[in-house]
């Protein structure tokens, strides 16, 4: 690629990008604006994947905004209609505030459960696609509907440590 060519591809690339930030952020915008959870369910419809972007680069306010008013199931829902769910996302990115605010929003065991044990397009699970993360998934599993919480607790500490 000639100069002249790498100037002008590098320019295209910075106004594509200047666009995408500008549109999420007018995006962003909306879900602020709006704390009524029916609301937020007709924008997640018609900005779908918000979730995904705010996992991945770990915009935890954003998450917080969107997931928080809603019910532990409704978020359960709007998390399963991502693909990949925004869990997925957060392990994969090492995103430990991101990962976090997702099991927040799930105050119900059962559905702490069915988040990650959900398979990706890949048959992996949000746990399986953290870099070096081994442990008994069934042991953790089969303890968080006695302990509500171990299971984000350990996926959380693990990620801390792993970006030590």
């Amino acid at each position: 690629m000639k100069p002249a060519e790498l100037s002008n591809a590098l320019r295209e690339c910075h106004t594509k990008t200047t666009r995408l930030v500008k549109t999420l952020d007018e995006v962003a915008e909306l879900f602020y604006k709006s704390s009524d959870s029916s609301k937020l369910l007709e924008l997640l419809k018609e900005y779908d994947y918000v979730l995904g972007i705010a996992a991945y680069i770990g915009h935890v306010k954003l998450l917080q905004s969107i997931l928080l008013p809603l019910s532990s199931e409704q978020c359960l829902d709007v998390l399963q209609s991502c693909t990949p769910t925004p869990m997925h996302v957060a392990a994969s990115q090492g995103r430990i505030e991101s990962a976090q605010v997702i099991m927040e929003c799930l105050t119900e065991a059962k559905h702490k459960r069915e988040l990650l044990e959900m398979k990706d397009q890949n048959g992996k699970r949000p746990v399986d696609l953290v870099p070096g993360f081994r442990v008994d998934i069934e042991e953790l599993l089969n303890s968080i509907d006695i302990q509500g919480k171990k299971i984000s607790n350990q996926l959380l500490i693990y990620l801390h440590n792993m970006n030590k």
